[in-house]
């Protein structure tokens, strides 16, 4: 092989003789005994070329420090920038580079500067790798301040939304973020999790990948940066959170992505250990399965997921066969949280999490409709409250197919039963407790009033003072800080009818518009761009703003027809209001003329009485249809 390498050392061709310096040199380092390559070095010819000189140099110093001239520094930024310098050629000016940095008197921040933008840019996938590998050697040698501008400097990559570029930065950005202090991580952190929310699936993506690689080499951060167990085990949640509210992203390639990550970087990494895979397992069980029910049947979501199941289930069998199994602990008490949620709120959020931290299990009990509110479709306010908790461990969406009123002592008793050897509390408002027809009535067997209860109380001024005595269970009172107290769904629904800001007022879980579609009437991202329902996806800022359109039109309709005939789910539909595909609309009132439909004004189909009458050749005209159609009136109805 020495041989060979020094009869192509010796060719006329730059880029062989570049290609033969570097394997003498790797050859040299496997075989130090071995005189020979170093000797075929000292011969390669370099006249025609500065690169190959000090690369020259540097090899046969065998580990001394290199010393480059800041023109031959700028000269190697600039070729490695150019198209039409080969591969091989920036393959030995990074090597240069490399060795410059460990000298310490190289310009460290623009050499990292340069690397990472080689990463975004380089059109050679070699030199990608290449450079990724010299930033990541250059990292401990960069002050905080400049590996954070570095950092921040990949994470703007990640927003070109590029994926033959941008699938290349997550492996590096990951590893090099773990060299930043806590408080920069974090910001990191914080700057991908608003990146999650783009609408752009490729964009999510690529902050997945980056995630996922963050999660998996996350144990070498404890000897850089030493941390409490606490701080290093919040931040590790705060990870497998961020890859949770991929799999319940805005649409099926981010899902997809975070299937593929979970299984890659988690659940299947030869890298992570078996400790934290337990962990990570015992944490998002209850999400994988949910995520399952939610998206039965999406394509190539169920080739994505069948990957990550097989390697899941890889997993799971060893751990029963050679570790013995997994041991889960006594479970949590039932926190049993029922409401409308239209929509879900930072209160809720700031609810769901403090009684999280009490050591309960939170489940979301989502209301099919309210006598007394205009709500959202069912599904839409289901998928929407899924999206905001995705992230907050040991909360879950109950199931749909478990009615529970809380009015109804039987129901009560059937939810109690669910959970045998478990305490169920009820969480309400002290508002509720005080004003509620079911806490009016008398107690009976299984009542609300015989439940444990976690009451959140109201500290506004002219709140009334609480009073439990009618709940005869344990009484567990928490307040809100008082940014989230003010938060309501009300509010909400006032703000967006008045066209306001809601961006301070709902959980920030995706984009106000996905890629072609139309500025969102509010400004703020936090309602989802678009919302997967049965059929299709929703944007659900229209769907609120419709339904209360159509509020007005809903009131008039009789009652029995608004809410739905029995056994069909009921919700209220009015002109103008979006319907949830997979449901069925309610029936309209005889005579009523049917919703127009919504658009532009150019793609408005007109009432075929409205189209002139068209003559083929050979045939009369059509007679036009009575003015009763004209008006959408029942033709029984003419005079």
């Amino acid at each position: 092989m020495t041989a060979f390498a020094a009869a192509l050392s010796l060719r006329k061709d730059l880029t062989i003789r570049m290609a033969a310096v570097l394997l003498l040199d790797r050859l040299a380092r496997l075989y130090p005994e071995d005189g020979r390559a170093l000797e075929a070095v000292t011969a390669v010819p370099d006249g025609d070329s500065g690169t190959l000189r000090y690369l020259k140099q540097d090899v046969l110093s065998q580990g001394a420090p290199l010393l480059l001239p800041e023109d031959v520094v700028s000269e190697i930024f600039l070729d490695n920038l150019k198209t039409a310098t080969p591969w091989i050629t920036k393959q030995g000016n990074l090597r240069l580079l490399t060795d410059f940095a460990r000298s310490g008197k190289s310009p460290a921040l623009h050499i990292a500067t340069h690397l990472s933008n080689l990463i975004k840019v380089s059109d050679r996938v070699t030199v990608r790798h290449s450079a990724g590998n010299a930033l990541l050697a250059l990292a401990p040698r960069l002050t905080a301040d400049q590996r954070n501008e570095v950092a921040v400097e990949l994470c703007r990559g990640l927003e070109l939304g590029q994926q033959e570029f941008t699938k290349y930065i997550p492996d590096y950005l990951g590893r090099f973020a773990l060299w930043l202090p806590p408080a920069e991580l974090d910001e990191v952190l914080d700057d991908l999790r608003v990146n999650l929310s783009s609408s752009d699936s490729r964009v999510t993506a690529s902050v997945l990948d980056t995630v996922g690689v963050i999660y998996e080499a996350y144990d070498a951060y404890r000897s850089r940066f030493p941390e409490t167990d606490d701080a290093y085990r919040r931040r590790r949640e705060r990870l497998l959170g961020l890859l949770m509210r991929g799999l319940s992203g805005i649409d099926g390639a981010t899902r997809q992505e975070a299937l593929f990550v979970l299984g890659r970087r988690v659940f299947g990494s030869g890298e992570l250990g078996r400790h934290e895979k337990r962990r990570a397992f015992m944490l998002t069980q209850r999400k994988l399965l949910s995520a399952q029910d939610e998206f039965p049947g999406e394509g190539l979501t169920f080739y994505y997921r069948a990957a990550m199941l097989g390697k899941l289930y890889r997993f799971i069998t060893e751990e029963r066969l050679f570790h013995k199994g997994f041991d889960f602990g006594a479970p949590r008490p039932v926190a049993f949280f029922p409401g409308t949620f239209d929509p879900f709120t930072l209160s809720h959020k700031g609810i769901v999490r403090a009684i999280r931290d009490q050591g309960f299990e939170v489940l979301l009990a989502i209301d099919e409709f309210s006598w007394s509110k205009k709500t959202q479709p069912y599904r839409l306010r289901r998928r929407i409250a899924a999206m905001a908790v995705a992230d907050v461990f040991h909360v879950s969406i109950f199931p749909e197919d478990f009615p529970v009123n809380i009015a109804n002592p039987e129901n009560l008793h059937e939810l109690r039963a669910a959970f045998p050897g478990r305490s169920v509390s009820i969480v309400v408002g002290s508002d509720v407790v005080l004003h509620a027809s079911s806490y009016k009535k008398s107690v009976t067997p299984d009542s609300i009033h015989t439940f444990d209860h976690v009451v959140f109380r109201r500290t506004e001024p002219d709140a009334e003072p609480a009073d439990y005595s009618c709940i005869t269970g344990k009484v567990l009172e928490l307040t809100l800080p008082p940014q989230l107290e003010e938060i309501s769904s009300t509010r909400i629904r006032e703000a967006v009818d008045a066209n306001r800001d809601i961006s301070n007022l709902i959980d920030p879980t995706v984009p106000p518009r996905a890629p072609g579609q139309a500025r969102s009437p509010h400004r703020g991202p936090e309602l989802p761009a678009r919302i997967a329902g049965d059929g299709g996806e929703i944007p659900p800022h229209h769907a609120l703003r419709a339904h209360r359109r159509g509020a007005a039109d809903a009131d008039r309709e009789p009652r029995r027809r608004r809410d739905g005939l029995p056994g069909h789910r009921r919700h209220h539909s009015g002109r103008g209001q979006l319907r949830l595909p997979g449901l069925r609309p309610p029936l309209r009132p005889p005579g009523r003329p049917g919703p127009l439909r919504s658009g532009p004004p150019e793609r408005r189909r007109p009432h075929p009485a409205h189209q002139r009458a068209v003559r083929a050749p050979g045939r009369a005209p059509e007679r036009p249809l009575p003015a009763a159609h004209h008006r959408g009136a029942d033709p029984g109805s003419q005079p």
